[in-house]
């Protein structure tokens, strides 16, 4: 392993993302019954985005950590 500090990132990135579908399936789950809220669909749409950036950019870094 040639830079350990991409190993960290990629794991920190890999936590953020996943911490992001965690957060974006349980506010689906509970408030898909409730009003249609335009502002709750925004805010997840633009979680679900940043949380799949985050997982690529983890799944690089840890591609050239171990390269």
């Amino acid at each position: 392993m040639r830079h350990p500090w991409l190993a960290a990132l990629s794991a920190a990135l890999s936590e953020a993302g996943f911490g992001l579908l965690l957060w974006l399936g349980l506010s689906v789950a509970l408030v898909s019954h409730a009003a249609q809220l335009p502002a709750l669909r925004a805010m997840q749409l633009c979680a679900i985005l940043l949380a799949l950036l985050l997982l690529a950019a983890a799944t690089a870094c840890a591609a050239f950590a171990t390269a």
